[in-house]
């Protein structure tokens, strides 16, 4: 999966998983190698189960999400990097 959904807590890695209801879940992971922006998981995620690429900052566990695909996430990408500030 993309090494961008993993991200670090105080207990070690994990990554936000989406409900069939659309809500997210933090799961811890266990990495077992990060190459060429992909990261390969050990355990703690199943095939097939979808996880948050982007925009984690924003999430709580239980909140509601839409996933976007193709050309709505690439303009929500492009919309998110325009309201970064730069220092």
């Amino acid at each position: 999966m993309s090494a961008s959904a993993v991200q670090q807590g105080p207990q070690g890695p994990y990554a936000y998983v989406i409900n069939a209801d659309s809500t997210v879940a933090v799961r811890p992971v266990k990495v077992a190698q990060v190459s060429g922006g992909q990261a390969l998981i050990d355990s703690g995620l199943s095939a097939g189960e979808q996880v948050v690429v982007d925009g984690q900052y924003k999430l709580q566990p239980g909140i509601h999400v839409t996933i976007l695909h193709g050309k709505a996430a690439e303009e929500a990408a492009a919309q998110g990097a325009q309201q970064t500030p730069i220092p």
